[in-house]
C-alpha cells in the first residue's frame, strides 16, 4: 500500500528515535575501538561492557543527558541507557554488532567499485552483488565466516542482488534461526535462481517478501517444482508476492508445503487483477492458503467514471470471495505524455468479452474495496476539479463501498461545499481513516461535515490547514473516536492557538500538556515565537510520561518553505525520552491495518510498514 502518496517526508517519533539511536551507536562504536585499539585476546576482540564505554565517554553521556528531560531519570543512569542496550539483546553486555558490522563494511568492501556488497545495520543483512569477478569472489571468500557470523545475529535478510556462483554462503542456513524476515528479489528465474527456494526453506520465517523481475518464460515448471521440491517454511504468516504475474504458479506451489490458512495475510502489490482465465485459476487455488487476501489496482484516466470499475471488475469472479479485499487508486487528469505511458498496460488489462456478461452484477465487486484512492489531479488547477457529472459518479461508486476503512484525496478536489457534502454522505459509515491533502481552503464547516457523517473515524490526517476557525480542541470535540490526529497548519496559522490548547495551568502555576483521548498527535507549524519555545519546553520538563505519542515541528523562517530545520518533542512522549528511557510509548497506536504512528512512507499512509 506504499505506492500511493508521495507525502513530504517529516521526522516521526519513530524515526527520531531511530536517528539518536544511531547517534548513540556511533559514538559507542567510535569509543570501543578508541579504548581498544584492536587489542586481541585468545584471538577476540577484548569485550567492552557497555556501561563502562559509556561513562567513560563525555560524548555519549551528552547525547543520553541531552535527551532525557527529567532530571531523576538522569539519575538512574543505567536505566537511561537500557533501552539502546535492549538492542543487543543477546544475554550478553558487550556490543558485538558493532564488530561485525565494521568488519564486515571493511572485509567485503571492494574499492575499485566505490560500493558495498554486505551491509549489516540494526540487524539488517543486505546482500547487493551485481555482479562476481576474481577480485570481488576473492575478498567476499576471505569474509565469509565473519559474514556467517552476522548473519547468525541478524533477524531480517534482504537479498536485492546476488549472482548464483555465490548461493553457497547459505548452506547450513537453518543455523540462521534469528532471521524472521526475508525479502527476496530474484532478477532472473531459470533451473539456477530456483535453488534460492530450496535453500531458504530451512529458515523459520514469520515474513516474506518476495519478487521475481524476469525468467525463462519457456520453463516446464511442473519438472522444475518436483526436481527442486520447492517449498517455503511452515512459521511463515506473512507474504507479499510483489511483481512477477508470469510466475504465480510458482507462487502456488510454494504454499502447497503450507497448510490451509496458514497465512494470515497475502497481497499482491503490483498484480491488480487476473489478465485471463488461467491466471484467475491460479489465484484462486491460491487464496485457501490465506485467511486475507489483498490486491492493489491504479489506474489513470483522464476524467473519472465510473466505467473505471465496470471495466476492472469485468470478467473475473475471484473479488467476490469475502476473504479477498482491494486497494484502488484512480489518478486523475494525467497529462497526455503521462496518461500514454499507461495506456498500453490499461488495455493489455481489459478483457474482450461479451458486455452483458462482463457487466453483470459487478457492483457486488465493490464490497471488496477496503482502501481508495482519488490522486494526482493536478495542483491548483481550477480544471482538475470534479465536475457536477464526475462529483455524481465518484458518490454513486462510493456507496457502493460497504468495507471502505481508508479514504484519501484532496480537498481542492471539489469545487463547491455542496460537492464536499455530497462526498461526506457518501462515505460509508465505518470509515476509519481520512487523509486530506490541500486544505488552505477548508473551513470548520467542512470538518463538521466530515464528522456528522464518519462518526468512528479513528485517524485523520489534514495538510495546509489555514483557517483559525480548526484548532485542536474543536476537532476533539467533533470525534469522538478519534485516536490518531496528523495536522499540517500553514505558516501563517497563529502558533499561539496550537500553544493553548496543549497548555493547562496547575495550581501551583506549573505548566502541563493537557493531554487528550488521542493516542498520536504530530503537528506541523510555523515557528514559534521566543516565549512559546519557552512553553513548550516546560511542558516538556513537566509532564509526567505517559503512553501516548506527541510531536510538533516547526520551520525555521528564514528557510520556512524550503527546508525542515527543528521539533519540539513535548510530554511524556518526547522522542528521545522513549528512546532513552525504559518507560516507552507503545509502538504505533493503531491496530492494523491502518498505523499512521510510524516513519513516513512513501506512500499509503494508513498501510502497516513493511518491515525490512
Amino acid at each position: 500500500m506504499n505506492d500511493c502518496i508521495n507525502q513530504t517526508s517529516v521526522e516521526s517519533f519513530e524515526s527520531r528515535k531511530q536517528r539518536i539511536t544511531n547517534e548513540f551507536y556511533q559514538k559507542v562504536k567510535q569509543a570501543i575501538e578508541e579504548s581498544n585499539d584492536n587489542i586481541y585476546i585468545n584471538n577476540r576482540i577484548k569485550k567492552i561492557i557497555a556501561i563502562e564505554t559509556v561513562r567513560n565517554n563525555d560524548e555519549i553521556m551528552n547525547i543520553i543527558l541531552r535527551n532525557i528531560p527529567n532530571f531523576k531519570d538522569r539519575l538512574h543512569f543505567q536505566l537511561a541507557c537500557k533501552h539502546f542496550y535492549s538492542l543487543c539483546n543477546n544475554g550478553r553486555s558487550y556490543l558485538p554488532q558493532f564488530e561485525y558490522e565494521r568488519y564486515t563494511k571493511e572485509v567485503v568492501y571492494v574499492q575499485n567499485y566505490n560500493n558495498e556488497f554486505i551491509t549489516f545495520i540494526d540487524g539488517t543483512v543486505i546482500f547487493c552483488i551485481p555482479i562476481i569477478n576474481d577480485e570481488i569472489l576473492l575478498m567476499l571468500n576471505k569474509s565469509k565466516n565473519k559474514i556467517k557470523t552476522t548473519l547468525s545475529i541478524a533477524n531480517t535478510l534482504i537479498i536485492s542482488r546476488l549472482p548464483n556462483t555465490y548461493f553457497d554462503i547459505f548452506n547450513g542456513i537453518e543455523t540462521f534461526i534469528n532471521i524472521k524476515v526475508l525479502s527476496l528479489t530474484i532478477e532472473y528465474l531459470n533451473t539456477e535462481t530456483i535453488k534460492f527456494f530450496k535453500i531458504f526453506s530451512n529458515l523459520k520465517l514469520h515474513t516474506l517478501y518476495l519478487t521475481i523481475l524476469n525468467g525463462d518464460r519457456d520453463l516446464n515448471f511442473d519438472l522444475l517444482i518436483s526436481n527442486n521440491d520447492l517449498k517455503i517454511s511452515r512459521t511463515i504468516r506473512n507474504m507479499y508476492y510483489q511483481r512477477g504475474r508470469y510466475f504465480l504458479k510458482i507462487v502456488l506451489y510454494l504454499l502447497k508445503s503450507c497448510s490451509l490458512n496458514q497465512l494470515d495475510k497475502l497481497e499482491f502489490p503490483h498484480i491488480g487483477k487476473p489478465n485471463n482465465v488461467n491466471e484467475e485459476n491460479l489465484l484462486l487455488n491460491i487464496l485457501p492458503y490465506a485467511k486475507n487476501v489483498k490486491f492493489n489496482e491504479t489506474i489513470s484516466k483522464q476524467e473519472y467514471s465510473s466505467q473505471h470499475f465496470k471495466d476492472f471488475f469485468s470478467g473475473t469472479t475471484i473479488f467476490k470471495n469475502p476473504k479477498v479485499s482491494l486497494k484502488y487508486q484512480i489518478n486523475i487528469r494525467f497529462s497526455d505524455a503521462e496518461f500514454g505511458r499507461y495506456y498500453e498496460s490499461l488495455s493489455r488489462n481489459s478483457i474482450q468479452s461479451n458486455k452483458e456478461n462482463n457487466y453483470q452484477n459487478f457492483e457486488t465487486n465493490y464490497i471488496s474495496i477496503t482502501d481508495l484512492c482519488l490522486g494526482n489531479i493536478l495542483f491548483y488547477d481550477i480544471k482538475s476539479k470534479l465536475s457536477d457529472e464526475e462529483v455524481s459518479a465518484f458518490t454513486n461508486d462510493l456507496l457502493k463501498m460497504k468495507n471502505l476503512r481508508s479514504m484519501q484525496t484532496r480537498f481542492l478536489t471539489f469545487s463547491s461545499s455542496n460537492h464536499f457534502s455530497y462526498f461526506c454522505k457518501a462515505l460509508n459509515r465505518n470509515l476509519e481513516n481520512i487523509k486530506l491533502e490541500k486544505c488552505s481552503d477548508m473551513s470548520i464547516y467542512h470538518l463538521e461535515e466530515i464528522a456528522r457523517n464518519c462518526k468512528y473515524l479513528k485517524n485523520l490526517i489534514l495538510e495546509e490547514i489555514k483557517s483559525e476557525t480548526i484548532t485542536l480542541n474543536i476537532i476533539n470535540s467533533l470525534f469522538k473516536n478519534l485516536i490518531g490526529l496528523q495536522i499540517s497548519f500553514s505558516s501563517c496559522y497563529d502558533v499561539s492557538k496550537i500553544i493553548n490548547d496543549l497548555t493547562k495551568i496547575e495550581e501551583n502555576g506549573n505548566l502541563k500538556i493537557a493531554w487528550s483521548k488521542l493516542h498520536f498527535l504530530n503537528i506541523n507549524c510555523a515557528y514559534p515565537k521566543s516565549n512559546e519555545r519557552n512553553i513548550l519546553q516546560q511542558l516538556a520538563n513537566n509532564t509526567p510520561r505517559r503512553c501516548g505519542q506527541l510531536l510538533i515541528q516547526y520551520l525555521k523562517p528564514s528557510i520556512c518553505e524550503k527546508s525542515r530545520y527543528d521539533a519540539c518533542y513535548t510530554g511524556g512522549i518526547v522522542g528521545a525520552t522513549a528512546v532513552a528511557t525504559p518507560v516507552v510509548a507503545p509502538a504505533p497506536v493503531i491496530a492494523t491495518p491502518p498505523v499512521i504512528a510510524a516513519a513516513p512512507l512513501a506512500g499509503n499512509p494508513f498501510a502497516p510498514p513493511i518491515i525490512l
